[in-house]
């Protein structure tokens, strides 16, 4: 049975993983196209290699983690962990790349090596950022079957992330990224915090990282390479994670495209400054962050399904009639909108959860002999890293479309036109993922049934060892 110490703090490692989130979002491309003055073709091939490496890497380190624990002896102790020292090595280097990703102190070179160099450690960053954040996704998951449980777990896992973005953006505040003077300690600061986050995690976790039988035979990569294949494959057997993950994908995309345009639309459409951004962004993942529990009280009230449903319709609806009828310069309009926004967004805890039960569903259904939190959750961040990418590539063409190209050259009617895809679009986007969500039909009721067998097979095999 989890204390509350550990379900306030095993998800703690989001912190320092959404941290890296938004320095990527928001800085990366600017940075190199700016300070490092790249060409943007290159920075932006360098970019779309590393989240298509990103993707493919996390179904990928789901498996591993799932089926090789690593084993340590240490003072006179043997330590096997599956997810554990995965999450140790894993922050430890993507602590280290954060910072080395930005290095004021390549500007000199030329573009070849910057883009390298870029490339190089965006690779790197997401490779070692995916060894740690996949394991602890995992862990949170199989930490406990306990439905409300879980989604506390869930609801704080989502709340240090929150506050890991609200971090991401003070931080370029008090340490500017343009001052080469203050690199050491930028990069200091970025490691200690996402170091140190996800050393909470481990620290409250250990006790929860359970295994059911150990090999370190990785000798025949191609047979292993074989099973990774055949068990993502399996994935698709289980009926309700295909109709979830259809739906997560297509509701990602319309994020995606939402965090993508969202600058242009509020610097061009609605002539708001930086500051002014800058709070309508706090307010709004402050917000996000607030209502986390409201949505884990509503899923115990009404269920995780009409939860979903009631918070994605809306967001459909809403994104449509408001934000391209907001008067321009007003700052109040948008500030109410990223107030209701971060309030609906906060449900998507309840899509993780979700990922979860279905694991567990997963294990009973299919007979299994181990539980696969690992793959889920790898499988779940290869969909949204590839909603990540195709939101990229459908910003990009849109704008291309409605005439945009220089910053310069931006008109009233190419304004009006990005709030028409800020608000109808991704409007439109969120209300087809909805329809689709309808179709998940995996409630409550089977999910208590499925707690139940594992329940009884756990019992079963206590009894059995204790003989």
């Amino acid at each position: 049975m989890l204390n509350k110490k550990s379900i306030l703090f095993l998800g703690t490692a989001e912190y320092g993983y959404f941290i890296i989130e938004i320095f990527i979002r928001l800085y990366l491309l600017k940075y190199y196209t700016d300070i490092v003055e790249l060409k943007p073709f290159l920075a932006s091939i360098a970019i779309s290699i590393g989240i298509l490496w990103d993707a493919i890497s996390d179904p990928i380190m789901g498996y591993i983690s799932d089926h090789f624990p690593i084993k340590i002896n240490w003072k006179k102790k043997t330590y096997i962990k599956k997810r554990i020292f995965y999450i140790i090595i894993g922050s430890f280097f993507a602590g280290i790349f954060i910072s080395l990703i930005f290095n004021p102190y390549i500007k000199n070179q030329n573009d070849i090596f910057k883009f390298i160099y870029l490339l190089f450690c965006y690779i790197a960053l997401n490779t070692f950022l995916t060894i740690s954040s996949v394991p602890h996704s995992a862990l949170c998951g199989e930490a406990t079957i306990d439905t409300l449980t879980r989604n506390k777990i869930f609801g704080f896992r989502l709340f240090w992330g929150n506050l890991g973005l609200i971090s991401g953006i003070l931080i370029p505040v008090f340490l500017k990224l343009e001052n080469t003077q203050e690199f050491l300690l930028r990069s200091f600061l970025l490691f200690f915090l996402i170091f140190g986050s996800s050393f909470t995690s481990i620290s409250v976790g250990f006790n929860y990282d359970k295994f059911t039988h150990y090999t370190n035979n990785i000798n025949n990569f191609t047979k292993h390479l074989y099973k990774i294949l055949k068990n993502f494959l399996t994935l698709f057997q289980n009926r309700y994670l295909f109709i979830l993950i259809i739906s997560y994908i297509i509701a990602y995309i319309a994020i995606g495209i939402n965090s993508t345009i969202a600058l242009y639309y509020y610097e061009y459409f609605l002539k708001l400054n930086q500051e002014q951004i800058s709070i309508i962004l706090l307010i709004f993942l402050i917000i996000w962050t607030s209502a986390i529990p409201l949505w884990i009280y509503l899923a115990k009230i009404i269920g995780k399904k009409r939860s979903v449903i009631l918070a994605i319709f809306l967001l459909g609806i809403g994104t449509m009639f408001s934000y391209p009828y907001f008067p321009e310069k007003q700052l109040l309009f948008p500030i109410i909108a990223s107030i209701i926004g971060g309030i609906l967004v906060a449900s998507i805890v309840l899509l993780d959860t979700l990922i979860a039960d279905l694991a567990d569903y997963d294990y009973v259904k299919l007979k299994l002999k181990i539980k696969r939190e690992g793959l889920f959750f790898g499988f779940l961040k290869f969909c949204i890293k590839i909603s990540r990418a195709l939101s990229i590539i459908i910003s990009g063409f849109l704008l291309s479309i409605i005439g945009f190209s220089n910053p310069d050259l931006i008109n009233d009617i190419i304004a009006k036109r990005i709030s028409y895809i800020f608000g109808y679009g991704v409007g439109i986007i969120f209300i087809f993922a909805g329809f689709i969500f309808i179709l998940f039909d995996y409630n409550e009721e089977k999910h208590n049934k499925v707690i139940h067998i594992i329940k009884k097979y756990n019992h079963k095999n206590l009894n059995h060892n204790e003989r």
